[in-house]
């Protein structure tokens, strides 16, 4: 008997050892996964845990896998949030996919089927064991590319995955040197980089540029490959904008000059920006700063408030979120060696063109206004028709679409219909909407007494040349020759060229700001 046991223990096999995850924000460690099997070919298991802004998520995970090892049956996850707990559920049948989400305790609140095939397979892309397990189908796979449709839990939707196999790679994993095949995913328009260990596919490095996150198999490093960070420019100092909430980081850029020089006050687009404004790989800000110092015109460019404070109660406002900061930068441009304090301009972009006019008629003494890419759309149409964009490349289906914008827009018409009411849309407070909602540019632009020079790139898909400039332009005319207008055909939001149609997912691909906008700003100050 005694033997029979000692057997029986030998022919079970060992569980493998647990694989954790690192995820990073903006380069900063903000949370884990820690995926286990108990056998090899066991269900598999993981939990997650992130903070990011004094907020935890957590997420439980408990799926079982084919007979392959790389593709779900069934999948569970638990959520829990500051906005409550969540269970979700991907089962596999003879008659497909279901997807079900709703309360832990209680039955499903939402359901909906998928039809199954050999390209499904289910992404969370909350969880770096996901794009483990879809790193190790590509490597298997063997492919230079390939397709998927991939079913996404927590939103109940199927969206279409492309992966295209790149460069391959080395890089060290606990001490010891591992080569790696690097593949590019465009996963419903955005661009995911994977870095799959060779042999057995394993995720080592997964990136999100146009997110600023990463997931990391703890303990690899990986080879130094990329481009190195452009060089200093001694024309920059740093400094900081002493707001009222707190210090902002900020970068003053002044070319040489034997008399003082024109310049502009930099405020960037909507969420947490930092000074270079930055998005993805890109930093349209810098490039744009050292292009204008190239043509003789000074900067300044500051982080925004909620990037440094992190705190939303900090930036309830457009007052509280772009003026008074901008006030107290454009205090610190013009007390700048080498500046022309006379001489000074504040440009906008993107929702940043609705802050200008507010900043320059505050602060006074303000010689023009430049805008980029400058919406002429209600703030609210603005972002109902980019949903709708961005859910039709994500293959959603027309109904669905629908639904969701009527959503949002009965979200809006309750905030201005009811002044009491403080229901967050899109996670900002509803006073925020109030204040943003109520901001007109071509009224700003048309009430102004200032010269304006309005710029947009063709190929944008945030703020349409037809929809918004083209409105602009028809709408505030020239101001008896006060503003002038430009459209660069080739360039999208972020100024910066795009080859074949706009989409937003190259903002995901490093590039650089079109010296032909600065030319056009440097050769428009300079007749003024």
């Amino acid at each position: 008997m005694l033997l029979l046991l000692l057997a029986s223990a030998a022919l079970q096999e060992p569980a493998p050892p647990a694989v954790v995850f690192e995820t990073y924000s903006q380069d900063k460690l903000v949370g884990t996964e820690t995926v286990s099997r108990s056998t090899a070919g066991g269900p598999l298991q993981s939990r997650t845990e992130v903070s990011v802004g004094g907020t935890t998520i957590t997420f439980v995970q408990d799926a079982t896998l084919d007979a392959s090892g790389r593709r779900f049956v069934s999948y569970q996850c638990d959520v829990t949030a500051p906005n409550g707990p969540a269970r979700l559920h991907a089962k596999l049948a003879d008659a497909g996919w279901t997807l079900d989400a709703g309360a832990p305790d209680g039955p499903p609140q939402a359901t909906k089927s998928f039809p199954a095939s050999p390209s499904t397979i289910v992404l969370d892309n909350n969880l770096a064991s996901h794009l483990d397990l879809l790193c190790r189908d590509l490597v298997a796979g063997g492919a230079e590319s390939a397709s998927y449709t991939a079913l996404v839990p927590q939103v109940l939707a199927s969206v279409p995955v492309q992966a295209k196999k790149m460069e391959s790679g080395k890089g060290v994993l606990d001490g010891k040197p591992v080569e790696s095949v690097h593949y590019r995913l465009d996963a419903a328009n955005v661009l995911i980089d994977l870095d799959c260990r060779k042999g057995d596919g394993a995720l080592l490095d997964a990136a999100v540029p146009i997110q600023s996150a990463r997931y990391v198999r703890k303990g690899f490093t990986a080879a130094a490959t990329a481009a190195p960070e452009a060089a200093a420019d001694a024309r920059e100092t740093s400094t900081v904008v002493k707001g009222p909430a707190g210090d902002l980081a900020a970068v003053l850029t002044v070319p040489a000059s034997k008399k003082p020089v024109p310049a502009v006050l930099m405020l960037s687009g909507s969420g947490p920006n930092d000074r270079d404004e930055t998005i993805g790989p890109n930093k349209p800000f810098r490039d744009l700063a050292r292009q204008l110092a190239d043509r003789g015109i000074a900067t300044l460019r500051f982080d925004k408030r909620t990037v440094t404070l992190k705190d939303a109660s900090k930036a309830s406002t457009i007052r509280d979120e772009y003026v008074v900061d901008a006030l107290e930068a454009l205090k610190v441009l013009r007390a700048a060696p080498g500046v022309d304090p006379k001489r000074t301009f504040v440009l906008g972009h993107s929702l940043g063109t609705l802050a200008a006019p507010l900043v320059a008629t505050e602060a006074g003494d303000v010689r023009g206004l430049v805008i980029l890419a400058g919406p002429a759309r209600p703030p609210d149409a603005l972002l109902r028709d980019q949903l709708a964009f961005q859910m039709r490349l994500a293959g959603q289906d027309q109904a669905t679409i629908d639904a969701q914008a009527a959503k949002l827009a009965k979200e809006f018409e309750r905030l201005r219909s009811d002044p009491t009411d403080t229901t967050a849309i899109i996670g900002a407070p509803a006073a925020y909407w109030r204040d943003v909602i109520r901001l007109d540019l071509a009224a700003q632009l048309a009430e102004s007494k200032l010269p304006a020079l309005v710029l947009q790139g063709e190929k944008d898909v945030q703020v349409s040349k037809t929809l918004d400039f083209d409105v602009l332009k028809r709408k505030v005319g020239d101001g008896g020759g006060r503003i002038a207008y430009k459209s660069f055909p080739e360039l999208n939001h972020l100024l910066i060229p795009v080859q074949g149609e706009g989409t937003g997912k190259e903002y995901g691909i490093a590039g650089h700001v079109d010296p032909a906008v600065a030319q056009a700003i440097a050769g428009w100050i300079r007749q003024l």
